[in-house]
């Protein structure tokens, strides 16, 4: 077995690997820049997919582990974002768990994860990532002018009736309607989202279930929400839902059965009433790493969690975000490519 000392916590920002987002973003940075991680890593998954042994799946966590330890960090910041986007896309909530996620859990692989995630903080790779200026841009794909909202109070209103709800997912996604909706925020919510390394929205690479577009445009916000609520611990949107609950069972409940392997009275916020309060609720790269896509419990019979919130976007429950300035235009060659901004004619 590799025995690796867990070092003292950097000073700064480090990438939180007690989440499953977190840890897995961990593993797809390192095999980004390391063959060996990439080839155990490899190995790993394909034997949790197979079903083989416990003893075989320890083995080869154990070399995942030892490839961590000998793998070399990324040379700036920007090299974070296409791997970041990566181990997101495996975030799912419309059935059984990824392979690649189950790898994430296993035990033998969280004293290397931890190493690694320390080495990155100390290099200052992630303090750009996870602390991001209070810039906001909009953010304008083919998908997000598909549920842009005619009105922010009737999304907010739909909200509150699954079967409303259940009419508009059937025609804007006639499959997802099948299995139910998974998402804890309206999609026809206006948001905003920060800038990460490069100045690049980060939209671009939070968004779960990536319809791959290889097109956007972003343009800075005139104005912002006076009153935002950061969700920055769990405990912050676990209040959310207490103060503001809506049994979101009979919406969420049949595909997150599936995804947390669990039954639950399914809770998500009732943003009708959550808008009385709160403008817009921000959530953080570092919340969405820690506690995102994971069962939280609210009470012996009560659970929420955090799906389809995309990470540093900012959800506006009252009013809508006006742009100013010139917009500008992304690109990139397919979805596993980096965004740049388009060139100019």
């Amino acid at each position: 077995m590799v025995s690796i000392e867990t070092p003292a916590p950097a000073a700064g920002p480090q990438i939180p690997v007690t989440g499953v987002r977190g840890r897995r973003f961990v593993l797809d940075l390192a095999a980004a820049v390391s063959d060996d991680v990439w080839r155990t890593l490899f190995d790993l998954e394909l034997a949790i997919d197979r079903g083989l042994p416990r003893t075989d799946v320890t083995h080869h966590a154990r070399e995942v582990a030892r490839a961590l330890t000998d793998a070399p960090i990324p040379h700036s910041s920007t090299d974070l974002l296409v791997p970041l986007h990566r181990s997101i896309q495996h975030a799912v909530y419309w059935g059984p768990a990824s392979v690649e996620d189950k790898a994430s859990t296993i035990q033998d692989l969280r004293a290397a994860t931890v190493t690694y995630a320390d080495r990155l903080a100390r290099a200052g790779l992630v303090q750009e990532l996870l602390s991001p200026g209070p810039v906001e841009v909009i953010l304008r794909t083919e998908d997000t002018q598909a549920h842009a909202p005619a009105n922010v109070q009737a999304a907010l209103e739909e909200w509150r009736s699954p079967a409303r709800a259940r009419r508009r997912v059937f025609r804007l996604k006639p499959r997802a309607a099948s299995l139910g909706t998974w998402w804890v925020v309206p999609p026809q919510l206006p948001r905003t989202t920060r800038l990460w390394p490069g100045h690049t929205p980060a939209a671009l690479y939070s968004r779960e279930d990536d319809r791959g577009e290889l097109e956007a445009t972003s343009v800075s916000i005139d104005d912002r929400p006076a009153r935002v609520l950061e969700i920055r611990a769990a405990h912050d949107w676990l209040g959310l839902v207490d103060r503001y609950p809506l049994d979101g069972t009979r919406r969420v409940g049949k595909c997150w059965d599936i995804a947390f392997e669990m039954s639950s009275r399914w809770m998500v916020p009732d943003w009708s009433a959550a808008a009385q309060e709160w403008d817009a609720v921000h959530l953080p790269l570092q919340s969405y790493l820690s506690f995102g896509a994971m069962p939280l419990p609210l009470s012996s019979e009560n659970t929420t969690a955090i799906a389809g919130f995309d990470a540093d976007t900012t959800v506006w429950l009252n009013g809508s975000p006006t742009g100013r300035g010139a917009a500008t235009g992304w690109r990139r060659e397919d979805g596993d490519s980096p965004w740049r901004p388009a060139a100019t004619e």
